[in-house]
């Protein structure tokens, strides 16, 4: 059986933060947004905590910015304009249910 090596701490944040990045991903693809391959940068050889930070500042922001959607009339928008259509959406949807309670 092969000895496994302990992950360093910088590994370990490493690991944690690629997580939230494929993670937010695969949730806003389910939603219709496209991403390029390349959005995730390739591991390096050593972690370390600059490489740990350069993944920190990849935010829902950045990503958004980086991605296209399919807005409701079917054309190709960018990420950021289909977010603030989404957020639009999702307040009538608020107010709907609001009306709904107090009827």
């Amino acid at each position: 059986m092969a000895n496994s090596k302990a992950k360093t701490l910088a590994e370990q944040q490493y690991n944690k933060e690629l997580r939230r990045i494929k993670q937010f991903i695969k949730r806003a693809e389910k939603r219709g947004y496209r991403f390029a391959s390349d959005i995730i940068p390739d591991r390096p050889k050593r972690i370390t905590k600059a490489s740990v930070s350069r993944l920190k500042k990849i935010t829902p922001t950045t990503l958004y910015k980086k991605s296209t959607a399919l807005s409701e009339e079917g054309k190709v928008v960018s990420g950021t304009e289909r977010r603030v259509q989404e957020r639009k959406i999702s307040a009538q949807k608020a107010v709907q249910t609001r009306r709904e309670r107090l009827a």
